[in-house]
C-alpha cells in the first residue's frame, strides 16, 4: 500500500449479483472519437470492477438522443 495521501487505492472487485444499464444522454453534440474516449472509457473503467457474467452480473448501455440505441456487453 502507497503511504502518499495522493494515492486513492483501487477498490475491490465487486462479488455480488446485478444487472447495470449505463444511459447515455448523446443529444449533446459528441463526434464518435469523444464518445469512445470518454463515455465508453468511463464505462469500461467501471465494468472492470464486475463480475460480468450472464448468471452473476449483465451489462448493457442505451443511448439516447431523438432516439434510443441498446449497445450488446460486447462494446465494453
Amino acid at each position: 500500500m502507497s503511504t502518499d495521501p495522493n494515492v486513492v487505492p483501487r477498490p475491490e472487485a465487486c462479488s455480488k449479483s446485478a444487472d447495470v444499464v449505463f444511459v447515455v444522454d448523446t443529444s449533446i453534440y459528441m463526434d464518435r472519437v469523444q464518445l469512445q474516449t470518454y463515455v465508453i472509457g468511463v464505462i469500461q473503467e467501471i465494468v472492470e470492477h464486475l463480475r460480468v457474467d450472464e448468471l452473476v452480473t449483465r451489462v448493457a448501455a442505451v443511448s439516447y438522443s431523438t432516439d434510443a440505441k441498446v449497445f450488446a456487453p460486447t462494446a465494453f
